[in-house]
């Protein structure tokens, strides 16, 4: 969902504080040059719920109160303009409002944020989700040539999919033993260090190298793997478990091997 183009707004004076759509335009500036692209595309998505329920109200009309009752619209929405939101998506919702507020004080748009009165909603324990040898044994043997050197990859180093997605055989050191990853979640590069199943999947994708990406179709990064996901999960007989969950797979195994994390 895009967030609502702003259609020529009545720039705001000195007397009067400026609209939500008005500040957004200025804070969706500051966002694209101080936050990371997929956050960016997240926050545009969240905007427009935003303005979808407060309108275009000036800034010092967003009350605790009106934000409490966008809570629990979000939480209740039904309809497929508006569907009723997780907790964790609404909270992340609040926490644009929050951060869009925090930035008008820091540029004396307004003097309170109405965030500061208004509680996060309470999430849910992370899942905790791994599979056991015999699930990789069968998911391994159920998905297709293209997919399992992901899978294997993502369980032998704990990598985000999106670090491996994006993962360049420039990052790679010579010898296969590690690689900085510079596309991280935090944006902070680090660098990890492969274990000898890890250097073989390197291996095996250098035997099909075809452009910069380790892991790729027709010389090109994957981008969606949903698909083929789902199928392989099916035929090995795996049920609520996601590719994010291998890297709960990594880390349980060792745990389980005496391995201090």
């Amino acid at each position: 969902t895009r967030a609502p183009a702003p259609s020529s707004p009545t720039a705001p004076t000195p007397d009067r504080t400026p609209t939500l759509r008005e500040f957004w335009t200025r804070y969706l500036r500051y966002a694209e040059t101080n936050k990371r692209a997929n956050t960016v595309r997240s926050n545009k998505a969240a905007f427009a719920q935003i303005y979808r329920f407060f309108g275009d109200a000036p800034l010092d009309a967003i009350t605790p109160e009106r934000i409490e009752e966008f809570k629990t619209a979000r939480r209740s929405a039904p309809g497929r303009h508006a569907p009723r939101m997780s907790t964790s998506g609404v909270n992340r919702e609040l926490e644009l409002l929050k951060s869009m507020f925090n930035v008008a004080i820091r540029w004396g748009v307004v003097s309170a944020n109405p965030m500061r009165a208004v509680p996060m909603l309470r999430e849910s324990p992370p899942r905790t989700r791994f599979l056991t040898r015999d699930e990789i044994d069968r998911l391994l043997f159920s998905a297709p040539p293209r997919l399992a050197p992901l899978i294997k990859f993502a369980i032998y180093t704990g990598m985000r999919r999106g670090e491996i997605f994006g993962l360049k055989w420039t990052d790679v050191a010579e010898n296969g033993a590690s690689a900085r990853l510079s596309r991280t979640k935090s944006g902070d590069a680090r660098m990890i260090y492969f274990s000898k199943p890890a250097r073989d999947v390197l291996e095996e994708m250098r035997d099909v190298a075809d452009g910069p990406y380790v892991f790729h179709h027709d010389g090109k990064p994957y981008q969606y793997i949903a698909k083929a996901w789902r199928r392989a999960l099916r035929h090995a007989g795996i049920h609520d478990f996601r590719f994010h969950d291998l890297r709960h797979t990594f880390a349980s195994h060792l745990v389980m091997r005496g391995v201090d994390i």
